[in-house]
């Protein structure tokens, strides 16, 4: 049996799933992800998942890892990264408010992404074998309804043909749809 490990590395705790003809045989936690907030923490708890895995699978078995990595891409843009958080959830509580320009505010953060998502699926596009499928994840398309609206109707005008899906499920599960090259 070979197996593959998801790891959904997050601001609060990471998680690390291995999977079996997509299904879940072991799982292991740590501490925060988040690599812009604690660089030398976050590979310490990374390390620290692969080897509660493999630890309990053999390791020679193990196809490949996915890792995904909050604060990844903001190596290079050093902003207090709480700070923005703390507006970033005062934003939302006052568009639920109906706070008008809040609600602004967030259409023009869900027009940013869906502007990034749609540049991603036209470079990909171009590839025959590009899938009709895409899943969205992240606690911001889940708990926002207003941005994952816009993100979901803008990637649909552009693309028909693609069905968007918002998936509540960790994002280890991404390893799932990883094409190994052969």
């Amino acid at each position: 049996m070979t197996y593959r490990i998801g790891i959904d590395s997050g601001g609060t705790h990471i998680t690390a799933i291995a999977y079996a003809d997509k299904k879940e045989i072991a799982t292991a936690q740590s501490g925060p992800g988040n690599i812009f907030l604690n660089p030398d923490q976050t590979v310490q708890n990374l390390v620290s998942v692969v080897k509660d895995i493999v630890n309990t699978l053999p390791n020679d078995k193990c196809e490949c890892i996915l890792i995904g990595i909050a604060g990844l891409e903001t190596l290079k843009d050093p902003f207090d990264r709480k700070e923005i958080a703390g507006f970033s959830k005062e934003i939302g509580k006052l568009a639920e408010e109906n706070n008008g320009d809040a609600i602004k505010v967030l259409k023009h953060q869900g027009n940013l992404l869906a502007d990034e998502i749609i540049g991603l699926i036209a470079r990909c596009k171009n590839n025959d074998e590009t899938a009709n499928n895409l899943a969205l994840s992240g606690s911001v398309l889940v708990n926002n309804t207003l941005i994952k609206n816009i993100i979901e109707n803008r990637v649909q005008e552009e693309f028909p043909d693609i069905k968007v899906t918002v998936s509540k499920s960790s994002n280890t599960d991404a390893v799932n749809y990883f094409k190994k090259e052969e």
